[in-house]
Protein backbone atom coordinates (compact mmCIF):
# COMPACT_ATOMS: atom_id res chain seq x y z
CA UNK A 1 0.00 0.00 0.00
CA UNK A 2 1.24 3.50 -0.78
CA UNK A 3 1.07 5.05 2.68
CA UNK A 4 2.05 8.46 1.33
CA UNK A 5 -0.82 8.58 -1.16
CA UNK A 6 -3.66 10.67 0.38
CA UNK A 7 -6.29 9.35 -2.01
CA UNK A 8 -5.58 5.69 -1.18
CA UNK A 9 -5.54 6.44 2.56
CA UNK A 10 -8.89 8.21 2.35
CA UNK A 11 -10.39 5.37 0.31
CA UNK A 12 -9.35 2.85 2.95
CA UNK A 13 -10.73 5.09 5.69
CA UNK A 14 -14.07 5.36 3.84
CA UNK A 15 -14.62 1.59 3.91
CA UNK A 16 -13.75 1.04 7.57
CA UNK A 17 -16.39 -1.00 9.45
CA UNK A 18 -18.37 1.16 11.88
CA UNK A 19 -16.61 -0.12 15.02
CA UNK A 20 -13.20 0.41 13.40
CA UNK A 21 -14.15 3.91 12.27
CA UNK A 22 -15.21 4.71 15.84
CA UNK A 23 -11.84 3.57 17.18
CA UNK A 24 -9.90 5.52 14.57
CA UNK A 25 -12.04 8.66 14.96
CA UNK A 26 -11.37 8.56 18.68
CA UNK A 27 -7.66 8.73 17.92
CA UNK A 28 -8.30 11.64 15.58
CA UNK A 29 -10.22 13.46 18.33
CA UNK A 30 -7.16 13.12 20.54
CA UNK A 31 -4.90 14.54 17.83
CA UNK A 32 -3.61 11.10 16.90
CA UNK A 33 -2.39 9.74 20.24
CA UNK A 34 -4.06 7.92 23.19
CA UNK A 35 -2.52 5.97 26.09
CA UNK A 36 -2.40 2.33 25.01
CA UNK A 37 -4.13 1.11 28.19
CA UNK A 38 -7.23 3.19 27.42
CA UNK A 39 -7.29 2.41 23.70
CA UNK A 40 -6.94 -1.33 24.26
CA UNK A 41 -9.58 -1.27 27.01
CA UNK A 42 -12.05 0.53 24.73
CA UNK A 43 -11.32 -1.21 21.41
CA UNK A 44 -9.57 -4.49 22.23
CA UNK A 45 -6.06 -5.82 22.47
CA UNK A 46 -3.81 -7.32 19.80
CA UNK A 47 -3.61 -11.07 20.26
CA UNK A 48 -0.16 -12.38 21.01
CA UNK A 49 0.60 -15.37 18.77
CA UNK A 50 3.54 -17.13 17.22
CA UNK A 51 4.26 -17.18 13.47
CA UNK A 52 2.66 -20.62 12.94
CA UNK A 53 -0.61 -19.57 14.57
CA UNK A 54 -0.50 -16.27 12.76
CA UNK A 55 -0.11 -18.05 9.40
CA UNK A 56 -2.95 -20.35 10.33
CA UNK A 57 -5.46 -17.80 11.71
CA UNK A 58 -4.45 -14.81 9.55
CA UNK A 59 -5.46 -12.02 12.01
CA UNK A 60 -4.57 -9.55 9.27
CA UNK A 61 -7.51 -10.89 7.25
CA UNK A 62 -9.71 -11.85 10.21
CA UNK A 63 -9.04 -9.28 12.94
CA UNK A 64 -10.72 -10.02 16.25
CA UNK A 65 -10.88 -6.39 17.41
CA UNK A 66 -10.86 -2.88 15.89
CA UNK A 67 -7.36 -2.51 17.30
CA UNK A 68 -6.14 -5.54 15.30
CA UNK A 69 -7.89 -4.23 12.17
CA UNK A 70 -6.02 -0.92 12.38
CA UNK A 71 -2.75 -2.50 13.48
CA UNK A 72 -2.46 -4.95 10.58
CA UNK A 73 -3.29 -2.19 8.09
CA UNK A 74 -0.59 0.02 9.60
CA UNK A 75 -3.13 2.71 10.50
CA UNK A 76 -1.92 2.72 14.12
CA UNK A 77 1.40 2.18 15.84
CA UNK A 78 2.39 1.39 19.41
CA UNK A 79 5.30 3.12 21.13
CA UNK A 80 6.52 4.83 24.29
CA UNK A 81 6.46 8.64 24.37
CA UNK A 82 7.80 11.02 26.98
CA UNK A 83 5.30 12.69 29.34
CA UNK A 84 5.78 15.20 32.16
CA UNK A 85 6.32 12.40 34.65
CA UNK A 86 7.70 9.32 32.87
CA UNK A 87 7.63 7.52 29.49
CA UNK A 88 4.20 6.08 28.72
CA UNK A 89 2.98 3.66 26.06
CA UNK A 90 0.57 5.11 23.49
CA UNK A 91 -1.49 4.03 20.51
CA UNK A 92 -0.82 6.56 17.76
CA UNK A 93 -1.58 7.33 14.13
CA UNK A 94 1.59 7.42 12.00
CA UNK A 95 2.37 10.94 10.87
CA UNK A 96 2.04 10.21 7.13
CA UNK A 97 -1.55 8.97 7.67
CA UNK A 98 -2.53 11.61 10.20
CA UNK A 99 -1.41 14.46 7.93
CA UNK A 100 -3.53 13.11 5.06
CA UNK A 101 -6.71 12.86 7.10
CA UNK A 102 -6.33 15.82 9.46
CA UNK A 103 -7.77 18.64 7.31
CA UNK A 104 -10.97 16.90 6.28
CA UNK A 105 -11.66 14.25 8.91
CA UNK A 106 -10.71 15.47 12.38
CA UNK A 107 -13.94 15.98 14.29
CA UNK A 108 -14.74 18.95 16.42
CA UNK A 109 -13.87 18.71 20.10
CA UNK A 110 -16.54 17.10 22.19
CA UNK A 111 -18.79 19.33 24.22
CA UNK A 112 -18.08 18.49 27.90
CA UNK A 113 -21.58 17.26 28.71
CA UNK A 114 -24.79 19.30 28.60
CA UNK A 115 -26.14 22.50 30.05
CA UNK A 116 -28.16 22.26 33.26
CA UNK A 117 -31.94 22.60 33.37
CA UNK A 118 -33.69 25.35 35.29
CA UNK A 119 -34.87 22.75 37.82
CA UNK A 120 -31.26 21.67 38.49
CA UNK A 121 -30.24 25.26 39.29
CA UNK A 122 -33.12 26.32 41.52
CA UNK A 123 -30.83 26.83 44.55
CA UNK A 124 -27.56 28.69 43.86
CA UNK A 125 -24.35 28.67 45.90
CA UNK A 126 -22.04 31.40 44.54
CA UNK A 127 -18.28 31.11 44.82
CA UNK A 128 -16.75 33.12 47.65
CA UNK A 129 -13.41 34.01 49.17
CA UNK A 130 -14.41 32.56 52.56
CA UNK A 131 -11.27 30.40 52.45
CA UNK A 132 -9.27 33.51 53.39
CA UNK A 133 -11.24 33.85 56.63
CA UNK A 134 -10.85 30.15 57.44
CA UNK A 135 -7.09 30.45 56.96
CA UNK A 136 -7.02 33.45 59.29
CA UNK A 137 -8.88 31.39 61.89
CA UNK A 138 -6.46 28.48 61.54
CA UNK A 139 -3.40 30.74 61.82
CA UNK A 140 -4.85 32.39 64.94
CA UNK A 141 -5.54 28.98 66.50
CA UNK A 142 -1.98 27.84 65.82
CA UNK A 143 -0.58 31.08 67.27
CA UNK A 144 -2.68 30.63 70.43
CA UNK A 145 -1.64 27.01 70.82
CA UNK A 146 -5.20 25.74 70.42
CA UNK A 147 -5.95 22.20 69.27
CA UNK A 148 -7.13 22.15 65.65
CA UNK A 149 -9.98 19.88 66.80
CA UNK A 150 -11.97 22.97 67.80
CA UNK A 151 -11.78 24.39 64.27
CA UNK A 152 -14.49 22.18 62.79
CA UNK A 153 -17.07 24.58 64.24
CA UNK A 154 -15.22 27.61 62.86
CA UNK A 155 -14.06 26.54 59.37
CA UNK A 156 -16.10 25.61 56.30
CA UNK A 157 -13.16 23.78 54.71
CA UNK A 158 -11.21 20.74 55.98
CA UNK A 159 -8.34 21.80 58.24
CA UNK A 160 -6.05 19.28 56.52
CA UNK A 161 -6.61 20.99 53.16
CA UNK A 162 -5.90 24.41 54.66
CA UNK A 163 -2.81 23.11 56.45
CA UNK A 164 -1.29 21.82 53.20
CA UNK A 165 -1.79 25.22 51.58
CA UNK A 166 -0.22 27.02 54.54
CA UNK A 167 2.84 24.79 54.39
CA UNK A 168 3.20 25.40 50.64
CA UNK A 169 2.88 29.16 51.24
CA UNK A 170 5.57 28.82 53.93
CA UNK A 171 3.27 30.40 56.54
CA UNK A 172 3.86 27.38 58.75
CA UNK A 173 6.52 24.66 58.72
CA UNK A 174 5.98 20.95 58.19
CA UNK A 175 5.98 20.67 62.00
CA UNK A 176 3.29 23.33 62.33
CA UNK A 177 5.59 26.15 63.48
CA UNK A 178 4.20 29.52 62.46
CA UNK A 179 6.34 32.20 60.73
CA UNK A 180 5.04 35.51 62.24
CA UNK A 181 6.58 37.71 59.55
CA UNK A 182 5.13 35.72 56.65
CA UNK A 183 1.76 35.48 58.40
CA UNK A 184 1.56 39.23 58.94
CA UNK A 185 2.47 39.87 55.29
CA UNK A 186 -0.17 37.41 54.04
CA UNK A 187 -2.96 38.73 56.28
CA UNK A 188 -2.25 42.33 55.24
CA UNK A 189 -2.32 41.48 51.52
CA UNK A 190 -5.53 42.41 49.68
CA UNK A 191 -8.16 39.70 49.40
CA UNK A 192 -7.82 39.66 45.59
CA UNK A 193 -4.08 39.02 45.66
CA UNK A 194 -4.38 36.58 48.56
CA UNK A 195 -6.94 34.48 46.68
CA UNK A 196 -4.79 34.45 43.54
CA UNK A 197 -1.80 33.37 45.62
CA UNK A 198 -3.79 30.47 47.09
CA UNK A 199 -5.00 29.27 43.69
CA UNK A 200 -1.51 29.37 42.17
CA UNK A 201 0.03 27.46 45.06
CA UNK A 202 -2.80 24.94 45.05
CA UNK A 203 -2.43 24.18 41.33
CA UNK A 204 1.32 23.61 41.62
CA UNK A 205 1.26 21.79 44.98
CA UNK A 206 3.03 18.44 44.64
CA UNK A 207 2.21 17.14 48.14
CA UNK A 208 -1.52 17.73 48.46
CA UNK A 209 -3.49 14.71 47.26
CA UNK A 210 -7.16 15.66 47.39
CA UNK A 211 -8.35 12.07 47.09
CA UNK A 212 -7.03 11.54 50.63
CA UNK A 213 -9.49 14.20 51.87
CA UNK A 214 -12.53 12.26 50.67
CA UNK A 215 -14.35 11.00 53.78
CA UNK A 216 -15.83 7.97 52.00
CA UNK A 217 -12.41 6.45 51.26
CA UNK A 218 -9.72 4.65 53.25
CA UNK A 219 -6.40 4.90 51.38
CA UNK A 220 -3.79 2.19 51.89
CA UNK A 221 -0.26 2.89 50.73
CA UNK A 222 0.81 5.60 48.27
CA UNK A 223 -1.16 6.38 45.11
CA UNK A 224 1.15 6.82 42.12
CA UNK A 225 -0.30 9.94 40.51
CA UNK A 226 0.79 13.45 39.56
CA UNK A 227 -1.46 15.73 41.62
CA UNK A 228 -0.58 18.86 39.62
CA UNK A 229 -1.38 17.19 36.28
CA UNK A 230 -4.73 15.94 37.59
CA UNK A 231 -5.77 19.45 38.67
CA UNK A 232 -4.58 20.99 35.43
CA UNK A 233 -6.48 18.41 33.35
CA UNK A 234 -9.76 19.08 35.17
CA UNK A 235 -9.26 22.84 34.93
CA UNK A 236 -8.67 22.53 31.18
CA UNK A 237 -11.89 20.55 30.75
CA UNK A 238 -13.91 22.99 32.84
CA UNK A 239 -12.58 25.80 30.65
CA UNK A 240 -14.52 24.22 27.76
CA UNK A 241 -17.81 24.91 29.53
CA UNK A 242 -19.44 28.01 27.96
CA UNK A 243 -18.79 31.06 30.11
CA UNK A 244 -21.66 32.02 32.40
CA UNK A 245 -23.65 28.87 31.62
CA UNK A 246 -24.84 26.38 34.23
CA UNK A 247 -23.55 22.87 33.42
CA UNK A 248 -24.88 19.49 34.51
CA UNK A 249 -22.38 17.86 36.86
CA UNK A 250 -23.12 14.21 36.01
CA UNK A 251 -22.85 14.84 32.28
CA UNK A 252 -19.40 16.36 32.88
CA UNK A 253 -18.33 13.25 34.80
CA UNK A 254 -19.57 11.09 31.89
CA UNK A 255 -17.66 13.29 29.44
CA UNK A 256 -14.38 12.74 31.31
CA UNK A 257 -15.09 9.00 31.39
CA UNK A 258 -15.50 9.02 27.62
CA UNK A 259 -12.51 11.15 26.63
CA UNK A 260 -9.90 10.26 29.24
CA UNK A 261 -10.94 7.91 32.07
CA UNK A 262 -7.25 7.45 32.97
CA UNK A 263 -6.79 11.16 33.72
CA UNK A 264 -5.34 10.39 37.15
CA UNK A 265 -3.91 6.94 36.31
CA UNK A 266 -1.60 7.45 33.30
CA UNK A 267 -0.46 3.82 33.40
CA UNK A 268 -4.02 2.50 33.63
CA UNK A 269 -3.24 1.23 37.14
CA UNK A 270 -6.70 0.22 38.31
CA UNK A 271 -5.41 -2.80 40.25
CA UNK A 272 -2.48 -1.19 42.08
CA UNK A 273 -4.42 1.41 44.05
CA UNK A 274 -5.70 0.13 47.37
CA UNK A 275 -8.80 2.15 48.20
CA UNK A 276 -11.59 0.90 50.47
CA UNK A 277 -15.07 2.23 51.09
CA UNK A 278 -15.11 3.61 54.61
CA UNK A 279 -18.65 2.39 55.21
CA UNK A 280 -18.24 -1.25 54.16
CA UNK A 281 -14.48 -1.85 53.94
CA UNK A 282 -14.91 -3.08 50.35
CA UNK A 283 -11.86 -2.68 48.09
CA UNK A 284 -12.55 -0.59 44.99
CA UNK A 285 -10.08 -2.15 42.58
CA UNK A 286 -10.45 -2.58 38.84
CA UNK A 287 -11.85 -0.43 36.06
CA UNK A 288 -15.40 -1.52 36.93
CA UNK A 289 -15.17 0.78 39.98
CA UNK A 290 -14.28 3.85 37.90
CA UNK A 291 -17.39 5.82 38.86
CA UNK A 292 -17.09 4.92 42.55
CA UNK A 293 -13.49 6.21 42.66
CA UNK A 294 -12.55 8.44 39.73
CA UNK A 295 -16.08 9.71 39.10
CA UNK A 296 -16.53 10.42 42.81
CA UNK A 297 -13.20 12.24 42.80
CA UNK A 298 -14.36 14.59 40.01
CA UNK A 299 -17.55 15.35 41.95
CA UNK A 300 -15.50 16.01 45.09
CA UNK A 301 -13.07 18.32 43.29
CA UNK A 302 -15.86 20.43 41.83
CA UNK A 303 -17.93 20.66 45.02
CA UNK A 304 -14.82 20.89 47.23
CA UNK A 305 -11.49 22.53 46.26
CA UNK A 306 -12.78 24.23 43.08
CA UNK A 307 -15.66 25.76 45.06
CA UNK A 308 -13.56 26.56 48.16
CA UNK A 309 -11.05 28.46 46.02
CA UNK A 310 -13.71 30.55 44.30
CA UNK A 311 -13.36 28.92 40.87
CA UNK A 312 -16.92 27.62 40.39
CA UNK A 313 -20.46 28.40 41.47
CA UNK A 314 -22.69 25.45 42.44
CA UNK A 315 -26.40 24.75 42.20
CA UNK A 316 -29.02 22.14 43.09
CA UNK A 317 -32.76 21.64 42.72
CA UNK A 318 -33.27 22.90 46.29
CA UNK A 319 -31.23 23.78 49.35
CA UNK A 320 -31.23 20.23 50.74
CA UNK A 321 -30.38 18.33 47.54
CA UNK A 322 -26.95 17.23 46.42
CA UNK A 323 -25.16 19.46 43.93
CA UNK A 324 -26.39 18.94 40.37
CA UNK A 325 -24.80 21.77 38.41
CA UNK A 326 -21.84 24.13 38.27
CA UNK A 327 -20.52 27.02 36.24
CA UNK A 328 -17.25 28.94 36.05
CA UNK A 329 -17.30 31.75 38.61
CA UNK A 330 -16.85 35.42 37.78
CA UNK A 331 -13.25 35.05 39.00
CA UNK A 332 -12.38 31.84 37.11
CA UNK A 333 -10.77 33.36 34.01
CA UNK A 334 -8.74 35.92 35.97
CA UNK A 335 -7.48 33.44 38.55
CA UNK A 336 -6.35 30.92 35.91
CA UNK A 337 -4.64 33.59 33.82
CA UNK A 338 -2.67 34.71 36.90
CA UNK A 339 -4.53 37.98 37.36
CA UNK A 340 -6.12 39.13 40.62
CA UNK A 341 -9.91 39.00 40.16
CA UNK A 342 -12.17 42.01 40.05
CA UNK A 343 -12.03 43.93 43.36
CA UNK A 344 -13.64 41.92 46.14
CA UNK A 345 -15.76 43.64 48.75
CA UNK A 346 -13.26 45.37 51.10
CA UNK A 347 -12.62 44.52 54.75
CA UNK A 348 -13.95 47.83 56.07
CA UNK A 349 -16.73 46.82 58.47
CA UNK A 350 -16.62 48.01 62.09
CA UNK A 351 -17.21 45.93 65.21
CA UNK A 352 -19.26 46.54 68.33
CA UNK A 353 -18.13 45.62 71.84
CA UNK A 354 -20.25 45.82 74.98
CA UNK A 355 -19.23 46.97 78.45
CA UNK A 356 -18.79 43.38 79.60
CA UNK A 357 -16.10 42.41 77.10
CA UNK A 358 -18.34 40.44 74.75
CA UNK A 359 -18.31 41.12 71.01
CA UNK A 360 -18.77 39.58 67.58
CA UNK A 361 -16.29 40.20 64.76
CA UNK A 362 -18.20 40.32 61.43
CA UNK A 363 -17.28 38.03 58.53
CA UNK A 364 -16.18 40.89 56.25
CA UNK A 365 -13.63 42.13 58.77
CA UNK A 366 -9.90 42.82 58.56
CA UNK A 367 -8.15 39.46 58.83
CA UNK A 368 -4.97 40.92 60.30
CA UNK A 369 -6.88 42.72 63.07
CA UNK A 370 -9.09 39.70 63.86
CA UNK A 371 -5.91 37.63 64.11
CA UNK A 372 -4.49 40.08 66.69
CA UNK A 373 -7.69 40.54 68.69
CA UNK A 374 -8.29 36.77 68.91
CA UNK A 375 -5.06 36.41 70.88
CA UNK A 376 -6.54 38.42 73.78
CA UNK A 377 -9.91 36.66 73.98
CA UNK A 378 -11.75 33.43 74.64
CA UNK A 379 -13.31 31.99 71.48
CA UNK A 380 -17.05 31.49 71.86
CA UNK A 381 -17.90 29.98 68.49
CA UNK A 382 -19.04 31.18 65.08
CA UNK A 383 -22.50 32.51 64.28
CA UNK A 384 -24.20 33.66 61.08
CA UNK A 385 -23.05 37.18 62.01
CA UNK A 386 -19.39 36.37 62.61
CA UNK A 387 -16.92 35.18 65.24
CA UNK A 388 -17.91 35.49 68.93
CA UNK A 389 -15.26 36.50 71.50
CA UNK A 390 -15.16 37.23 75.24
CA UNK A 391 -12.43 38.97 77.25
CA UNK A 392 -11.54 37.07 80.43
CA UNK A 393 -8.66 36.92 82.93
CA UNK A 394 -7.64 33.56 81.44
CA UNK A 395 -7.44 34.94 77.91
CA UNK A 396 -5.63 38.06 79.07
CA UNK A 397 -3.09 35.96 80.96
CA UNK A 398 -2.49 33.85 77.84
CA UNK A 399 -1.82 37.03 75.87
CA UNK A 400 0.44 38.39 78.62
CA UNK A 401 2.45 35.15 78.58
CA UNK A 402 3.05 35.77 74.86
CA UNK A 403 4.42 39.24 75.57
CA UNK A 404 1.27 41.17 74.59
CA UNK A 405 0.12 44.30 76.43
CA UNK A 406 -3.33 45.65 77.26
CA UNK A 407 -2.37 49.01 75.76
CA UNK A 408 -1.79 47.30 72.41
CA UNK A 409 -5.18 45.58 72.61
CA UNK A 410 -6.96 48.85 73.41
CA UNK A 411 -5.25 50.58 70.50
CA UNK A 412 -6.08 48.00 67.82
CA UNK A 413 -9.68 47.57 69.01
CA UNK A 414 -10.34 51.31 69.12
CA UNK A 415 -9.06 51.61 65.53
CA UNK A 416 -11.97 49.48 64.28
CA UNK A 417 -14.70 50.41 66.77
CA UNK A 418 -17.78 52.25 65.62
CA UNK A 419 -17.93 53.95 69.06
CA UNK A 420 -15.52 54.88 71.88
CA UNK A 421 -14.09 51.97 73.85
CA UNK A 422 -16.42 51.33 76.84
CA UNK A 423 -14.78 53.35 79.66
CA UNK A 424 -15.68 50.96 82.49
CA UNK A 425 -14.32 47.98 80.56
CA UNK A 426 -11.18 49.95 79.74
CA UNK A 427 -10.70 50.73 83.43
CA UNK A 428 -11.20 47.05 84.35
CA UNK A 429 -8.60 45.98 81.78
CA UNK A 430 -6.05 48.50 83.01
CA UNK A 431 -6.67 47.47 86.63
CA UNK A 432 -6.12 43.82 85.68
CA UNK A 433 -2.83 44.70 84.01
CA UNK A 434 -1.67 46.58 87.12
CA UNK A 435 -3.06 44.39 89.90
CA UNK A 436 -4.14 41.08 88.34
CA UNK A 437 -7.51 39.47 88.97
CA UNK A 438 -9.18 41.20 91.90
CA UNK A 439 -12.44 39.28 92.01
CA UNK A 440 -13.07 35.54 92.00
CA UNK A 441 -16.18 33.42 91.62
CA UNK A 442 -16.09 30.27 93.73
CA UNK A 443 -18.68 27.53 93.92
CA UNK A 444 -19.64 26.62 97.52
CA UNK A 445 -22.47 25.10 99.60
CA UNK A 446 -23.93 26.95 102.58
CA UNK A 447 -24.21 25.19 105.92
CA UNK A 448 -26.71 26.66 108.41
CA UNK A 449 -26.71 25.50 112.05
CA UNK A 450 -29.08 26.35 114.89
CA UNK A 451 -26.30 26.49 117.52
CA UNK A 452 -23.32 28.79 116.75
CA UNK A 453 -21.21 26.52 118.95
CA UNK A 454 -21.32 23.90 116.16
CA UNK A 455 -19.43 26.31 113.91
CA UNK A 456 -16.78 26.85 116.55
CA UNK A 457 -16.35 23.10 117.05
CA UNK A 458 -16.03 22.43 113.28
CA UNK A 459 -13.20 24.94 113.07
CA UNK A 460 -11.26 22.89 115.61
CA UNK A 461 -11.49 19.63 113.60
CA UNK A 462 -9.81 18.19 110.52
CA UNK A 463 -12.68 19.40 108.27
CA UNK A 464 -11.68 23.02 108.87
CA UNK A 465 -9.92 22.93 105.46
CA UNK A 466 -13.28 22.53 103.74
CA UNK A 467 -14.74 25.68 105.30
CA UNK A 468 -14.19 28.53 102.85
CA UNK A 469 -15.64 31.34 104.89
CA UNK A 470 -17.69 32.10 108.00
CA UNK A 471 -20.56 34.25 106.78
CA UNK A 472 -22.23 34.80 110.18
CA UNK A 473 -22.30 32.98 113.55
CA UNK A 474 -24.75 30.39 112.18
CA UNK A 475 -23.59 30.04 108.54
CA UNK A 476 -20.43 28.91 106.76
CA UNK A 477 -19.53 28.25 103.09
CA UNK A 478 -18.34 24.67 102.53
CA UNK A 479 -16.42 23.39 99.53
CA UNK A 480 -18.53 20.95 97.47
CA UNK A 481 -15.96 18.17 97.77
CA UNK A 482 -15.99 18.41 101.59
CA UNK A 483 -19.73 18.17 102.25
CA UNK A 484 -19.70 14.46 103.10
CA UNK A 485 -16.76 14.77 105.51
CA UNK A 486 -18.40 17.76 107.27
CA UNK A 487 -21.68 15.81 107.54
CA UNK A 488 -19.91 12.87 109.23
CA UNK A 489 -18.08 15.20 111.62
CA UNK A 490 -21.37 16.83 112.61
CA UNK A 491 -22.79 13.39 113.48
CA UNK A 492 -19.73 12.73 115.65
CA UNK A 493 -20.45 16.05 117.34
CA UNK A 494 -24.08 15.01 117.94
CA UNK A 495 -25.74 16.93 115.09
CA UNK A 496 -27.80 15.37 112.27
CA UNK A 497 -27.89 17.35 109.03
CA UNK A 498 -30.13 17.32 105.97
Amino acid sequence: MEMNNPEIIKEIYEVFPENVRQAFDTLLDYEGKIPWAKFARDFGEIQVMGSARRDRERPDLNPATPTEYLWYRAFIGRAFFSTETEPQEFAYIPEEIFSCLEPAYIQKKQIPGRSATSKETKANFPASDRILDDICTLLAAIRNGFSTDILHEYCDMPVEFLNKLLIDLKLISEKGILDPGQVRKFLETSREKSLLMLVNHWIENKQLNEIELMPDFIIEGVLDRNHHNVRRFLLDQISLVPAGQWWNLESFVTYVYQINPDFQRPAGNYDTWYIRKAETGEYLRGFEHWDAVDGAFIRFMLTGPFFWLGLVDLASSDNDNEIQAFKCSQWYADLLSNHPPEPIKPEDVKLLIDSYGKFVIPLRFSRSIRYQISRFCDWNGKTKDGYAFQISPVSLQRAKDQGLKISHFLKIVQSVLAHPFPPKLKSALENWENFGTQAHFTQAILLHVADPEAINQLQNTSVKKFIQAVLNPNTVAVLPNGVEQVRKTLIEMGYLSE
